[in-house]
């Protein structure tokens, strides 16, 4: 997947989840850097939401570039979530949060796609 592709894929996929509005930047890039993971756990990607000066809502997302050829779809979908789902993830396990997002975010994916 090319990071064009992959800007793609997210702006396609943030309309879908009502982000239409917002500016959402997707980069390939090492999450893991900027998230403070346990060291038992992989970071597949990251988000940083944001509200710009002008009142609009903006995000970075970082994903791992697929070694592999993989489909970073799901990755992109999780971390979308969290810009919906973020303020209650504050009242919930971080951990089970984590795996509620992945569960959706597959889901998502097999039925939208």
């Amino acid at each position: 997947m090319t990071p064009r592709q992959l800007q793609i894929r997210t702006n396609r996929w943030a309309r879908k989840l009502g982000l239409g509005e917002w500016k959402i930047k997707a980069v390939f890039g090492d999450p893991a850097k900027i998230v403070h993971a346990a060291k038992d756990w992989e970071v597949y990607g990251c988000t940083m939401p944001c509200l710009k000066t002008n009142g609009k809502h903006g995000a970075l997302i970082i994903v791992n570039e697929p070694t592999d050829g993989g489909d970073v779809t799901q990755t992109v979908i999780h971390e979308l979530l969290h810009i919906c789902l973020d303020p209650t993830s504050r009242m919930a396990d971080d951990a089970l949060f984590e795996l509620g997002l992945d569960r959706v975010a597959g889901a998502l994916l097999k039925g939208c796609k």
